[in-house]
């Protein structure tokens, strides 16, 4: 196990005059309440205080190789030649942008830090290539590095854009690389922040700021538990901050989803939802509370079992958990009879053929069910979207059974189309429980050239700012006057009309292609949003504020400035 230290290298800083110097000024940095260490290069204070076995120093051409060779040449004690050490410094003293990567006397630079040292030599960075070719060699660091060792980071000198570079190699190590390293310090030798003692010293404090990778890693677990359900990583820091009740339950959350196990992942939605409410320390309470609020909201109006694993199904297809998604819909839609029907068998294998001969998926077994219960639970299905749900089961049954048995029935089809039979079925059943098709909002947005006006105030009587944002967010304004609605218009005249606005509106444009702004009287508009959705249509409000101004006593002027399009 050894301990590494990356840092950096500049190139020295200028006087008063604006001339460069050609070397670090000496400092006395202090670690903590430790007696400073007095030295020009915060890397060998670094070396001294945490005692680094090896060095990985980052620079380009034209940092101060000449001095890193004199200083740790006389500190080491190895065979310092002035003749190098002049040419090395007149030939980095003089490098421009374009210089190639390489220096003289290479490695005598690395020998003169220490055994197994490395000089890395960057780019300026000025361009997209030159920033690649920074990040790879970034990268191919990971390669000196073996398992066990600790990393110590030296932020402080150099270019400020080089730091960035080093949070994707910490990155990569930790999220990557299979060895086992662990990432002990970050520091930054504050030396402008420096203050005076007894002596007249200059004190410059160390800044530990170790504190980003605890950052890293909770943005690592929020990005896992939002693509993927898994919240291992997070209960694993919130084990760390002694807080077991909220590990638990994360980890039974998670092992439900990876078991697949839906009224086990049902339970522990409804379980750890509460943690919304505990407190935490700052970063999780920042975190933790808003990945878990993204995660409920697709189960905000859940109230059935079959719904719950319908929104489950989409889930994992949002997130191209495509195997899983197949089973849960199937499961979701046999549910839904079961729920419908009301027919109970206290065997649960039982109650999924009955769903499956109610929608003719499963040849009918007389023995088991009769004619006359079959019949009777047909027809009370026939309200219930019955005609989809079939349709839906028959098209995916097949290819469910093919990816949960392994068979090969369905290998001449191509990924796309499974998907997309995937797609459509989620689609087709929608309705069935209540909830939006599945609709990429990315493809949408891409695909939009259209906002239509649905209003009784048309896109020429919008201010100049409403028009430009429509223009630029949508595309082209089409206008369609709202309809008058009769006062005494009841429930059913609402949903007709509605059915009705919706087909005028579709013929437009397809909800790929357009995205429909709506206000108007309520309850049409409340109808016509859940309809327009359900067909896949993204709809949207524009909000305002209002202001106003007494022009003169008694007379005041009330205007209505737009501020934005906000989605239904």
């Amino acid at each position: 196990m050894a301990k590494i230290l990356i840092s950096f290298l500049g190139t020295g800083r200028k006087d008063k005059n604006n001339v460069s110097k050609y070397a670090y000024e000496q400092a006395y940095y202090q670690f903590g309440n430790d007696k400073p260490i007095a030295t020009s290069f915060f890397a060998d204070a670094m070396m001294q205080h945490y005692g680094i076995n090896k060095v990985f120093l980052i620079g380009t051409p034209g940092s101060m190789w000449g001095e890193v060779y004199n200083h740790f040449s006389h500190k080491n004690g190895t065979n310092f030649q002035e003749n190098k050490w002049i040419e090395l410094s007149e030939y980095c003293e003089n490098a421009k942008q374009d210089s190639p990567l390489d220096i003289p006397f290479l490695q005598d630079v690395e020998h003169s830090m220490g055994n197994e040292s490395k000089v890395v030599l960057l780019h300026y960075g000025l361009n997209d290539c030159e920033q690649q070719e920074n990040v790879a060699k970034f990268l191919d660091l990971e390669q000196y590095i073996n398992a066990g060792d600790e990393l110590y980071v030296d932020i402080t000198h150099s270019f400020r854009s080089l730091p960035m570079y080093i949070m994707n190699l910490l990155l990569y190590i930790k999220v990557v690389s299979e060895k086992n390293v662990s990432i002990r310090n970050i520091s930054y030798g504050m030396y402008e922040a420096y203050s005076k003692d007894s002596n007249g010293h200059c004190i410059t404090p160390v800044v530990d700021i170790t504190d980003i990778e605890t950052i890293m890693d909770w943005i690592i677990g929020a990005y896992s538990f939002k693509e993927f359900g898994n919240s291992y990583k997070i209960a694993d820091l919130m084990e760390l901050e002694g807080r077991k009740d909220v590990t638990t339950r994360l980890t039974n959350f998670s092992d439900m989803m990876n078991l697949g196990y839906l009224d086990g992942i049902w339970h522990q939605i409804s379980n750890f939802n509460a943690m919304k409410n505990f407190q935490y320390s700052p970063i999780p309470q920042r975190l933790l509370p808003q990945i878990i609020d993204e995660f409920n909201k697709q189960f905000t109006r859940v109230s059935t079992a079959s719904s719950f694993k319908y929104n489950i199904a989409k889930w994992h297809f949002e997130h191209k958990n495509y195997a899983s998604s197949y089973l849960v819909l199937l499961e979701a839609i046999l549910t839904y009879v079961q729920e419908t029907c009301e027919y109970d068998y206290d065997n649960a294998i039982d109650n999924s053929d009955f769903a499956k001969v109610i929608l003719r998926a499963k040849r009918e077994s007389t023995a088991k069910f009769s004619n006359d219960e079959i019949e009777s639970c047909r027809k009370a299905m026939q309200n219930h979207h019955y005609g989809d749900l079939c349709n839906a089961v028959k098209s995916i049954n097949q290819i469910r059974n093919a990816i949960a048995h392994q068979q090969k029935r369905e290998a001449t089809a191509s990924s796309k189309e499974l998907i997309k039979i995937l797609k459509d079925n989620l689609n087709l059943v929608a309705p069935v429980f209540n909830t939006e098709r599945v609709f990429t909002k990315r493809t949408a947005k891409n695909n939009i050239s259209k906002l239509v006006n649905y209003s009784n105030h048309p896109s020429a009587l919008w201010s100049a700012e409403q028009i430009q944002v429509a223009h630029q967010q949508f595309g082209e304004i089409v206008d369609i006057s709202f309809p008058s609605v009769a006062p005494d218009a009841d429930e059913k005249d609402i949903a007709h009309l509605a059915e009705t606005e919706l087909t005028r509106i579709s013929k437009i444009a397809p909800p790929s292609e357009a995205v429909v702004h709506i206000m108007g009287e309520m309850t049409l508009t409340y109808a016509l949003v859940n309809l327009l959705k359900t067909a896949g249509y993204r709809c949207v409000a524009s909000t305002t504020v209002r202001e106003v101004y007494e022009e003169q006593p008694g007379k005041k002027t009330v205007i209505f400035q737009f501020v934005r399009f906000r989605d239904y």
